[in-house]
C-alpha cells in the first residue's frame, strides 16, 4: 500500500538546561502521519477524523544523578530519547481509536459482502426460474417490475 505506512515526523527538538539542578527538559513537537490523509473526506464523515495528521507534544526530562558529573549533551541525547518515548506512547493510544475505527468498518465490508453474495444467489436462481421453462418456479404469466420505468427501446 502506498499511502500505508504510519511515521512520526520529529521537528527540532527544544532543550531547557539547568546546570544548577542537573537537570535537561527537551520539549519535542511532532506529525503523526496516517494513511489515507489525501482522501477528500468531509467533516461529517466518521474517517474524518483520522483524515488528517494529528499534531504531538512530548516532553522528556533527564535529571543527573547525584554521584555523576553533570554533562549537557549527555543530558541532551537523554532527555531526546525519553521525548521521543512519550511521543511514540502518545501516537500509540491515539491509534488505538484509528484501530477500533478500522476494525468496525471492516466488519460493515464483510457484512455487505455476505448480503451481496445472498442477493445474487438469489437472483441467480430468480433468472433461472423466469426464463427456463423446465424450472419448476417457471411461471407462464408474470406481472411487470414494480420497479422502474418503461423506457424507449434501444
Amino acid at each position: 500500500m502506498e499511502n500505508g505506512n504510519i511515521k512520526i515526523r520529529f521537528g527540532d527538538a527544544v532543550y531547557f538546561v539547568n546546570k544548577k539542578k542537573g537537570n535537561v527538559a527537551c520539549k519535542l513537537s511532532g506529525t503523526l502521519k496516517l494513511p489515507f490523509v489525501d482522501m477528500p473526506y468531509e467533516e461529517d464523515e466518521p474517517l474524518y477524523r483520522y483524515a488528517v495528521n494529528k499534531h504531538i507534544e512530548a516532553v522528556g526530562v533527564a535529571t543527573c544523578s547525584p554521584d555523576d558529573e553533570f554533562d549537557e549533551n549527555r543530558g541532551k541525547r537523554i532527555a531526546l530519547a525519553k521525548a521521543e518515548n512519550e511521543a511514540y506512547n502518545l501516537a500509540k493510544k491515539y491509534l488505538v481509536g484509528y484501530q477500533r475505527f478500522l476494525e468496525d468498518a471492516n466488519e460493515v465490508v464483510i457484512d455487505f459482502y455476505e448480503k451481496a453474495a445472498r442477493a445474487t444467489k438469489h437472483n441467480k436462481e430468480y433468472i433461472i426460474g423466469l426464463s427456463d421453462k423446465n424450472n419448476p418456479n417457471y411461471k407462464e404469466v408474470i406481472l411487470p417490475p414494480v420497479k422502474g420505468i418503461t423506457a424507449q427501446p434501444f
